[in-house]
């Protein structure tokens, strides 16, 4: 008998989970899944503590690992060292290069004449941009050249 009342309540949380992924507009679905999937582990960790085949206290670890991760931005607040250390590894991260480019210098980096239009400009960023992006071999630098100078021949054509 219960495993009647199990497979129905089951069979019933799939249906009302179908139709609300079906309500949910595209952009939000990702968050949907990620709730639906902790949602089923926490369920599937409650049916085998309660059946005996993991023990209580591995259940209720299991159950607490989504309030860890909520609970990190409190801990971080309010526990000084773990705030040092986040700040540490926040200054490790590389900034982004900052060039200041002016007029003759974009058509220059581009390899445009002055006067050169819209399109022009936008394909010639586009063709040094494919050489010289950070993920082809390029470097930072560089592609922040560039894109500043296609910037600025933008605002100045525009």
């Amino acid at each position: 008998m219960i495993r009647i009342i199990l497979i129905v309540a089951i069979v019933l949380a799939v249906v009302i989970a179908l139709k609300q992924v079906k309500n949910t507009p595209p952009a939000q679905r990702k968050k949907l899944y990620i709730k639906l999937a902790v949602g089923i582990t926490a369920a599937v960790v409650l049916l085998l503590a309660l059946t005996g085949r993991i023990h209580w206290i591995g259940g209720l670890i299991a159950a607490c690992v989504p309030l860890f991760r909520a609970a990190l931005p409190y801990a971080l607040r309010y526990l000084p060292f773990l705030q040092a250390k986040n700040s540490e590894q926040q200054q490790q991260q590389k900034p982004q290069a900052q060039v200041n480019v002016s007029v003759d210098e974009a058509y220059q980096v581009l390899g445009l004449q002055p006067g050169a239009d819209q399109e022009a400009v936008i394909a010639a960023h586009r063709k040094l941009i494919q050489k010289m992006h950070p993920d082809r071999g390029g470097n930072d630098y560089l592609a922040a050249q560039i894109n500043q100078a296609k910037e600025v021949l933008l605002k100045h054509l525009g």
